[in-house]
């Protein structure tokens, strides 16, 4: 589907799922920022982003990726903000931010 057309966004969003089952880490994280590029208001690729900096020791990056998670779950009254909000705050805890 990428190939076919690069600005699909759950195109992206899945391929980058599978490459995280797949312990691909660099290769999902690149995935979830096409993501976040193309939709810049979901939630969903923003978390993963995060978690993909948190393991890699970016505290910095994992708590900016939250934050935007947080801030598009918000816009969109999404149910997830509040389990959003607590990965946030368990970043900050970890991390210092």
């Amino acid at each position: 589907a990428i190939a076919r057309d690069p600005e699909l966004f759950d195109a992206r969003l899945n391929y980058g799922k599978v490459l995280t089952l797949q312990n691909r880490l660099p290769a999902a994280l690149e995935q979830f920022e096409v993501a976040t590029r193309l939709a810049p208001d979901a939630f969903q690729a923003w978390n993963n982003c995060a978690a993909i900096h948190d393991a890699f020791g970016r505290g910095r990056e994992a708590i900016a990726a939250a934050e935007r998670a947080v801030a598009a779950a918000a816009a969109r009254q999404a149910p997830e903000v509040a389990v959003l909000r607590e990965r946030l705050a368990g970043y900050r805890r970890k991390w210092g931010g």
